[in-house]
Parts: structure tokens; C-alpha cells; sequence
């Protein structure tokens, strides 16, 4: 374990009770999970639904992507029985 692992979790802290340990390791990953909840409802913008498939624009381009591809396996299949 490097030093930047010891900042999270300190051995030194566990007991030689294993209940105490289990319960003091679930607080420690309840703790980050909240954080880190924390963090990504604070860091949501209103922007991050924006590309969403019932926009016209996305579904232009989603259409044009289409017509691309199948055009370019048709192509392909002619190419290959030739």
C-alpha cells in the first residue's frame, strides 16, 4: 500500500473484533458513496440531457448517419458479387 492509499484507509484503526472491523469498513464506504454522490449532483448541469433523440436536429443527423451506413453496406454487397 502506497501513501496515497494510507490517507483512505488506516489499518492501524481496525480492532481484532472482525464485527467492529466490518461495521467500521461499511461506515468508511458509506461515507465515500455519499461524497460521491455529493459531488455528481453538484456537478450536473442543466445541459447534460440536452442531446436527447426527440430533438429534430439529433434526429436529422441520426437519419443522415443512417442513410450513410446502409449506403455503405449496399455498396459493399454489390462490390463483394461483382
Amino acid at each position: 500500500m502506497n501513501q496515497d492509499e494510507n490517507k483512505y484507509v488506516n489499518i492501524n484503526n481496525f480492532s481484532e473484533n472482525p464485527n467492529t472491523n466490518n461495521s467500521t469498513e461499511l461506515n468508511f464506504n458509506k461515507e465515500k458513496r455519499e461524497n460521491y454522490e455529493e459531488l455528481m449532483a453538484k456537478s450536473s448541469t442543466n445541459l447534460d440531457g440536452y442531446w436527447d433523440r426527440n430533438n429534430p436536429f439529433v434526429r436529422f443527423i441520426l437519419f443522415v448517419l443512417a442513410i450513410i451506413i446502409i449506403g455503405g453496406i449496399g455498396y459493399f454487397i454489390i462490390m463483394m458479387n461483382s
